[in-house]
């Protein structure tokens, strides 16, 4: 049963991915050119999910366990050490491969949102972040 509701965490997770826009690279790339053509509306996503965490981690913190497990597994070391160090770095060199693993590529997200299909279905088209170049 644990196995299933992991599953479909994952999913409902992914699935908000794809609707909010953060696995379009040239969506990424807007937002993080403050310079150029930036595009906020990432910002508000990423308010949105910190918000939405901060909420839940004090609704349920206060029960005693979770409903699916014996449990609550925190954290209990603050410090900073290599080990730390070292497992950020590698994330962050692996999570751009990492965007091969959504399923942007192979499932556009336009029927998710609002509005007709994009002209052009090539992923690598002209996006709005290209045309300014």
């Amino acid at each position: 049963m644990g196995i299933l509701i992991q599953f479909a965490i994952g999913l409902i997770f992914g699935v908000g991915l794809v609707i909010s826009g953060m696995v379009d690279p040239a969506k990424v790339l807007n937002f993080l050119d403050v310079t150029g053509s930036w595009d906020p509306s990432l910002a508000f996503v990423m308010a949105g999910a910190i918000a939405v965490t901060v909420i839940g981690y004090r609704v349920i913190l206060v029960r005693p366990k979770p409903l699916f497990a014996l449990g609550f597994q925190l954290p209990t070391r603050r410090e900073i050490d290599a080990r730390l160090v070292l497992g950020a770095g590698l994330f962050g060199v692996s999570a751009r491969p990492a965007r091969s693993l959504s399923f942007r590529p192979c499932w556009p997200a336009w029927p998710w949102r609002a509005g007709s299909p994009p002209a052009a279905p090539n992923p690598r088209a002209a996006t709005r972040h290209d045309a300014t170049r």
